[in-house]
Parts: structure tokens; C-alpha cells; sequence
């Protein structure tokens, strides 16, 4: 294992002599994380969202104006016509609310459709509309019962009955200690998955190729090394700088972008240890294969920016359709982060993503040991 070290550590010392390689391993994932971030975040407190509704009150008198109130207070964001671009559903309470109200008769609010969205806003929208017409329902029942008149019915008094608070109250929260992925959330950990695999592959292969190409790999061979041996200490060179650039971001995600690491903190570094395994064993391979580094850059940056898309770093696989999630399940960044996104936003703990880690351990046990019996020294 000696042998292993020295070449890993002398590997890393190479790495980091490279200054323009600094850029790659710190700034350049720094800014990704920052401004995609920024750009990805969701409006309000994404722990208790506001669904943004168009609202068209044609009620010529006040009682519409008490319904509208209700809405915000059961958790809709009302917009007027000119924000209808940031609408999805729409509200319309027809221009004879007040009067049939006042006269005891039905009446009935139109809820319809501005655009397609997800089924989960449509159903968040549509239950608290039907929350806040329960409630006014509710107060104009107790209105009577309590001997009042609807056609003398002062709006004043069924808004202050409303705002008094109802003897029974319904409290509704999240299923997950967390919400979905969003802002830094989920950018955080999409851009150090694909960084990873970017910076692995390029410095393993091209390291690989450029070593071929100078005769060091020559040289290696007339030494008392197997081939085992030369591709593990690549790989553990390749895995220490993987180190530095993982403590790194989990410092920055953990106390810049308020990224919950430290909830759990062991399963993600076990994520990203199997994943950085992969990442280098996966450029040393290619690096078996391809003699030049020109090469190996266009086929490492191609390939990685190809994986990570699919594999969820650039958008949360939650919002594929299943059958293009059953499809990213063939690429180990969905696996990582998938484990990733539970242990950060799902609120799992480690015994919830033994599968993904098994999978992503299989992932880079294969890739090492085809890249040991690819080894090339010429």
C-alpha cells in the first residue's frame, strides 16, 4: 500500500501545482452555486408555499371583498390582471355574490384555468379555496342561528366574526421535515456532483494521457508495480483532491448557503466519497483508452455535462415524468443525487438511502476494476 500512497500523493501535489486548475476545483462551482441558485429560488417561504391565483371579483357589493380576505388568510397569494403572467388559476366571484348571499339563494364561485401546471398547485389552490368558502359558509350560518337577519347583514360584522378566530382550527404542514428541493437546496448539491465528475475525469484522463505520452508511464512499468497498483494510486490521488473540493463546498453550503449539512452529515460524505470513487476510477479509465489529452478533455466535458442533466443536477428529477426518471436511474448521478436530495430536503436519515448507496458502491467498484485491466503503458 506504500506504493499506492506515493503515487496518490505525488499525483495531488501535481494537481494542485496546477493554478488554472484552481478555478475549476473552487471559483467556477462557487459562482454556479451562487447565481443558479439566486436565479432558482422560489418565492415566499418555500416551507409554506402561497400559490399565486388570479382573482376577477365582479360583485358589485362588499361581501365579495370578505371572501377575498378569507383567501389570503387561508394561504393564497391574489393577484389582479396585471400580474395574470405569474397566475395559474384563476378565482372569479360573479357580480351577484352579495346579493344572493344577502337573499339566502346559492351562488356559485368559478375556479378555472389559466395555464397547465402541476396537479399538486391546482389541488393546493382548489383545497383552500373550498377552506375559505367552508368558513364564510360557516359564519353565515352562525350569523343566523344566532338571529340575525343575511338581508340586514352589515359585511363589517361577518368580517370581524371571521377575523375572531373559529372554535376548531385545522393545521396543515408539509409531509417532510423539509421541502422540496429548491433554490441551494438543490444547486448546492448538483453542482458538487457534477463538478466531481467534471474535475475527476479531466485530471484523471488527461493526467493519464499527458504521463503516456511524456514516458512516465514507461518508466512505471519497469518498476516493481503492478497494474493494480498504478490505477489504485491514481485513483487515491484523484480522491484526495475530491476531499478538498467536498470539504470545501459542504463548509460553504453549511455556512454561506444555508444548506442544512450538518443534519447528516455522514451519509453525504459517504454519497460523495462512493460517487468521487466512481468519478476517478470513470477518468482513469478513459484515460487507459484515449492517448490524447485534447481528446480527453472534449470527451470528459461532453460526457459529464451529458450525465449530470440527466442525472438531476441541473433540475430536480421530482418533475420528470416516471418513465424519464426510470431512464436517469441508468446514470450514478441520479443515484447520488437522489441520496443526496433525502438526507438534504426529504428529511431521511442514512438508513433511507442504503439502496443508492449500494448502488453507487457497485457503480464504482466496476469502473476501478475495468479501468486496473484496461491500464496501458504505451
Amino acid at each position: 500500500m506504500k506504493k499506492v500512497f506515493l503515487i496518490g500523493h505525488l499525483d495531488l501535489r501535481i494537481f494542485l501545482k496546477d493554478k488554472s486548475g484552481w478555478f475549476w476545483l473552487f471559483i467556477a462551482p462557487a459562482l454556479f452555486i451562487f447565481f443558479f441558485g439566486f436565479a432558482n429560488r422560489p418565492p415566499g417561504d418555500p416551507s409554506n408555499p402561497r400559490p399565486g391565483v388570479l382573482i376577477e371579483n365582479l360583485d358589485r357589493g362588499e361581501l365579495g371583498e370578505v371572501l377575498l380576505a378569507e383567501l389570503g388568510e387561508q394561504g393564497l397569494a391574489l393577484l389582479g390582471p396585471a400580474e395574470r403572467d405569474e397566475a395559474r388559476r384563476g378565482i372569479r366571484i360573479p357580480k351577484d355574490f352579495s346579493e344572493k348571499v344577502r337573499a339566502g339563494e346559492s351562488v356559485d364561485v368559478e375556479f378555472f384555468k389559466i395555464e397547465e401546471s402541476a396537479a399538486a398547485i391546482e389541488s393546493m389552490v382548489e383545497l383552500r379555496l373550498g377552506r375559505a368558502l367552508v368558513s364564510l359558509n360557516t359564519q353565515l350560518f352562525r350569523f343566523v342561528v344566532e338571529g340575525g337577519e343575511l338581508a340586514g347583514m352589515e359585511a363589517s360584522t361577518l368580517a370581524d366574526q371571521l377575523g375572531g378566530g373559529d372554535p376548531v382550527s385545522l393545521t396543515v404542514e408539509w409531509g417532510s421535515r423539509k421541502p422540496l428541493p429548491h433554490g441551494y437546496n438543490q444547486t448546492l448539491p448538483g453542482t458538487l456532483v457534477m463538478f466531481l465528475l467534471l474535475n475527476l475525469t479531466i485530471f484523471g484522463a488527461g493526467g493519464l494521457s499527458r504521463a503516456r505520452l511524456t514516458g512516465i508511464m514507461k518508466r512505471l512499468a519497469v518498476y516493481p508495480l503492478s497494474k493494480r497498483e498504478v490505477v489504485t494510486g491514481k485513483i487515491y490521488g484523484l480522491f484526495l483532491l475530491a476531499l478538498i473540493q467536498i470539504a470545501v463546498f459542504l463548509l460553504l453550503g453549511e455556512f454561506v448557503f444555508s444548506v442544512e449539512i450538518s443534519h447528516h452529515p455522514v451519509g453525504i460524505a459517504l454519497v460523495l466519497f462512493l460517487f468521487s470513487w466512481m468519478a476517478a476510477s470513470l477518468g482513469v479509465l478513459i484515460g487507459a483508452y484515449v492517448t490524447s489529452p485534447e481528446k480527453t478533455y472534449g470527451i470528459c466535458i461532453g460526457g459529464s455535462l451529458i450525465i449530470a442533466a440527466f442525472g438531476g443536477c441541473w433540475w430536480p428529477l421530482e418533475i420528470l415524468s416516471e418513465e424519464l426518471q426510470l431512464f436517469a436511474r441508468l446514470f450514478p448521478t441520479a443515484w447520488a443525487m437522489g441520496a443526496l436530495n433525502q438526507l438534504i430536503s426529504f428529511g431521511a436519515d442514512i438508513g433511507h438511502i442504503l439502496p443508492e448507496l449500494g448502488v453507487l458502491f457497485l457503480f464504482a467498484l466496476a469502473a476501478h476494476a475495468v479501468a486496473s485491466l484496461s491500464l496501458r503503458y504505451q
